[in-house]
């Protein structure tokens, strides 16, 4: 989905998911898609929405997702290349500056159906790190558990962990948890985004700090001594052009 501007979304529904290196030895279950971290950043994709029904979703750990989407550049004397000319015969891909990036957005889903793996649902290893562009929007929904041992970092976006409410059961469900260990990070600080320029003066713009949103329908939260939630603030002197009276 390689793009001149913002790129589609990428929607993939199957049993299970299981984000891991390529050199790992492991045996994926019946159904399970395996996914190597290189996937999330040689694609021109803005939205990827990563569905499991069955088995849950599982980031291995030191595992390091950086969520980035290059773009196509035109090449020069493009416009006289003929009419029905692929655009890869004159275009390039390029990861753009910082501020010319359009963020990208991370949506897993862990939804048991029939059948379903009754202990499934989303886990981020220790070490691992889920790191996006600035005002990226990632989210992690499911009907079970949510287990994060790494790191979200989200700079100026936002983090939301969902527990959806089950519909077939009332009251309180003991087997139902967003849960941090000790390490976890869910990072969504204020960010400084700087524009290159020739002349060596700092410009650019602050970015709010960008939310952090937990909620376990019917479940709980629990948050080891050692996680960290941040939605900080920050401060930067920039060099701001005024017109002279």
């Amino acid at each position: 989905s390689d793009a001149l501007g913002k790129g589609g979304t990428l929607a993939v529904t199957v049993d299970g998911i299981r984000i891991q290196n390529a050199t790992t030895d492991y045996q994926p279950r019946d159904g399970e898609l395996l996914l190597g971290p290189d996937f999330f950043a040689s694609h021109g994709f803005s939205n990827y929405k990563l569905v499991a029904t069955k088995l849950g979703i599982a980031i291995a750990d030191d595992i390091q997702l950086n969520l980035k989407a290059e773009n196509r550049v035109l090449d020069s004397g493009y416009t006289t290349r003929p009419t029905g000319t692929s655009m890869a015969a004159f275009s390039h891909l390029e990861l753009l500056p910082e501020p010319q990036r359009h963020a990208v957005n991370l949506a897993l889903t862990s939804k048991r159906e029939l059948n379903a793996d009754p202990k499934a649902g989303i886990s981020l290893g220790i070490g691992s790190v889920i790191q996006s562009e600035p005002e990226a929007q990632i989210t992690l929904h499911s009907d079970r558990m949510i287990s994060v041992a790494g790191t979200i970092d989200a700079p100026a976006g936002n983090i939301s962990l969902t527990l959806d409410k089950n519909l077939s059961a009332e009251g309180f469900l003991p087997d139902k948890a967003i849960w941090l260990t000790d390490g976890a990070r869910l990072l969504a600080p204020s960010y400084v985004q700087l524009l290159p320029n020739d002349w060596g003066r700092r410009e650019g713009q602050v970015l709010d700090a960008g939310t952090v949103n937990l909620q376990a329908k019917d479940g709980f939260i629990v948050t080891e001594a050692g996680s960290e939630i941040d939605a900080s603030g920050t401060s930067q002197t920039l060099d701001i052009l005024t017109e002279e009276k």
